[in-house]
């Protein structure tokens, strides 16, 4: 005999048939998401969701065809000789996102060669016909967002995958023993994943452990070590880049100054031409208010160290103070706030690293539609209080007896510190070595207490000068200079020349 469907029975039924009118209901974009674990975060007009090991980017079709800079950081890393941790390994990488002919796939573009156009439209149309920025990957369109506003595609093997331009190896580490060996690293796809994205003030993030087998040769014939497990956890920042410095500088190579190349074409000569122009920061707004260049210090620096870092940094402020810029130059320890990200591009930091390299170094990241500097950081070797030990011993213990002690005093060796800070912000603001400023000097003013008392042992504070070598025993007691130079002759008119404000300038 037939049973007739009892009341819970129908009550089942009918919760089934609205779930599975929902479901025909739901959206791409809701289904997308449907039934997973999602992690959202935004920042800089941006959107990242990591679904289990999937991440997608959610893109404003108002950033189609804008610039967005990804940065690459080493957060954490087995091996320091393939790169420092905190360390950003390679260039920014300058790409946009475009639509075809088909709603259905964006493209990712590189960014053209920069090359300047003075001349007439058919010129411009014909250099521009030669610079296209090539296509690097392309992504279906898995949903629209539910206001028909942006798309979402899936850029998981962007970012856990062996990307070259974000590779988290620097090229010219530690593994390449200056360039007399030969360090390969062979991506290991099934050893690395996702880990986590976060969001902020202006930009997303995605957060992965990568493993590679790294493998160290000589020459590439006889191999120090093959196939060494390696895992690196990286950062990759996305941020929508901003318009360029438009106040660009022709670089004069009479000066020690770090420069970008442009090629550029014209009406009014027969050839193409490369200019040079100047990389420097930003330190004046539009209405001619100083944009601070603030430095964050490593709160793994003892008191007296940080105290070293913090004068070498703020000695630049006395050069900017004499072209009418007070407080270029600002210093912040490292903020307890968890939302501080240090390895963001514009956070310029100086970080001591645990490796027992000695040596400073320092890396810095230009816009390159403009040269103007972005960012800068100084890593500090553990081992650079040992180098500086040596030199002040080797260099000076004959005209000094507080030197001739395996521990050097506080007061000394923290003198050299902040010298060698100052050397390496001399980089961050766009400045190269000058290896000639102390060759100006005659010797024997390198033992006159007035001469050394007034400039130091070289004309600038970018010299490998070190300390006063020549002073001899005696020279100390007579008030001859000994510890490193402070800023010299050349230093000051350097600044002047690149950082003066003309606000008036018609031309670069």
């Amino acid at each position: 005999a037939a049973v007739e469907a009892g009341a819970g029975d129908k009550k089942r039924d009918k919760k089934k048939k609205q779930e599975a009118d929902t479901a025909a209901k739901a959206t791409p974009y809701e289904k997308l998401f449907k039934d997973k674990r999602v992690e959202t975060v935004r920042g800089g007009g941006l959107t990242l969701h990591l679904a289990a090991d999937k991440l997608y980017l959610e893109l404003p079709d108002s950033l189609l065809g804008r610039g967005l800079m990804i940065t690459t950081t080493i957060e954490r890393t087995g091996d320091p000789g393939d790169g420092l941790a905190h360390q950003q390994p390679v260039p920014p990488y300058m790409v946009e996102f475009g639509r075809g002919k088909s709603d259905t796939l964006l493209y990712m573009r590189e960014f053209a060669p920069v090359v300047i156009v003075d001349g007439s439209p058919a010129m411009r149309e014909a250099v521009g016909r030669s610079n296209i920025g090539p296509i690097a990957a392309s992504y279906a369109v898995k949903a629209r967002t539910p206001d028909r506003k942006s798309s979402v595609v899936d850029v998981t093997a962007l970012f856990v995958g062996d990307a070259k331009r974000l590779r988290p190896i620097d090229p010219e580490g530690g593994n390449t023993y200056g360039g007399w060996m030969t360090a390969k690293a062979d991506y290991k796809k099934d050893r690395s994943m996702l880990t986590g994205v976060t969001g902020g003030k202006g930009c997303v993030s995605v957060v992965g452990e990568l493993s590679y087998g790294t493998t160290v040769s000589f020459l590439g014939v006889l191999d120090l070590w093959k196939d060494k497990p390696q895992s690196i956890v990286a950062r990759r920042t996305l941020r929508v880049l901003g318009d360029p410095e438009r106040r660009m500088r022709l670089c004069d190579q009479r000066l020690g100054l770090a420069a970008k190349a442009f090629k550029r074409f014209s009406d009014r000569e027969q050839e193409a031409k490369t200019d040079y122009y100047a990389c420097r920061r930003s330190i004046v707004d539009s209405a001619g208010k100083v944009r601070p260049v603030v430095f964050y210090v490593d709160t793994a620096f003892d008191a007296s160290a940080y105290a070293a870092v913090e004068r070498g940094l703020l000695l630049w402020n006395d050069a900017f103070a004499k072209i009418g810029c007070k407080d270029v130059v600002r210093v912040e320890p490292f903020p307890a706030d968890p939302a501080f990200n240090d390895n963001s591009l514009y956070n310029n930091c100086v970080r001591r690293t645990g490796t027992s390299n000695s040596e400073l170094y320092t890396a810095s990241w230009v816009d390159p539609r403009s040269g103007e500097i972005l960012n800068a950081s100084v890593y500090v070797y553990h081992d650079v209080m040992k180098l500086l030990n040596n030199w002040l011993f080797v260099q000076t213990a004959q005209a000094d007896e507080r030197v001739r002690a395996v521990t050097i005093p506080e007061e000394v060796i923290g003198d050299g510190l902040r010298y060698v800070v100052a050397h390496e912000v001399g980089h961050c603001l766009g400045y190269m070595h000058n290896m000639s400023a102390s060759a100006v000097i005659p010797v024997d003013s390198l033992r006159s207490p007035s001469f050394t008392q007034k400039y130091g042992t070289t004309t600038s504070i970018m010299d490998y000068a070190r300390f006063n070598y020549v002073a001899r025993p005696g020279d100390r007691e007579r008030g001859v200079k000994l510890t490193p130079p402070r800023f010299g002759l050349y230093d000051y008119y350097a600044v002047k020349w690149l950082y003066t404000p003309v606000p008036d300038a018609a031309t670069a």
